[in-house]
């Protein structure tokens, strides 16, 4: 499979331009590299000796190398990238849902969600005081942070 340069579509082998946006894309110099690349010559012979048998491909599958969605195919084992998060969604929620960590969540931090939630969960009911100290200090620095850019989502990406 070949992704797109502009838009990062899976390209279908022996397609020349991007389902998409139609985007020319370069098409490889060998088609058997979607199944794990060119095949090796079997052991003690040469590539490029005449009198070498005849290269070995890969089996054919008996499904496409790709889950194909209506539209849309996309390689298995290559991840699809989501757009990048919006900074003011991730500080509205930090302000109005701070405390359940739903903006960590929401950025793909999803083990300093969890650990401001069990906070919240754990420490709400035993002691208010402490609890509401507690999570009021980290959802002001998480703001901060948010507002100042420092935080990114789970792809190392900043915030737009």
């Amino acid at each position: 499979m070949q992704l797109c340069t502009r838009c990062h579509a899976a390209v279908e082998p022996g397609r020349s331009h991007c389902p998409i946006c139609d985007q020319e894309v370069a098409r490889p110099p060998d088609a058997t590299w979607v199944q794990g690349g060119p095949p090796t010559p079997p052991a003690g012979t040469w590539a490029a000796s005449p009198h070498a048998p005849a290269p070995v491909h890969p089996p054919a599958l008996a499904h496409p190398p790709y889950a194909v969605v209506p539209g849309y195919a996309v390689p298995v084992g290559v991840p699809v990238v989501a757009p990048p998060k919006s900074k003011a969604a991730a500080a509205l929620l930090c302000l109005f849902l701070g405390s359940l960590g739903i903006h960590r969540f929401y950025t793909g931090q999803q083990g300093l969600g969890l650990a401001l939630l069990l906070t919240t969960l754990i420490l709400g009911p035993l002691t208010c005081g402490l609890w509401y100290a507690v999570t009021l200090v980290w959802v002001l620095v998480d703001l901060v942070c948010i507002l100042t850019g420092a935080v990114s989502d789970e792809w190392g990406r900043p915030l737009v």
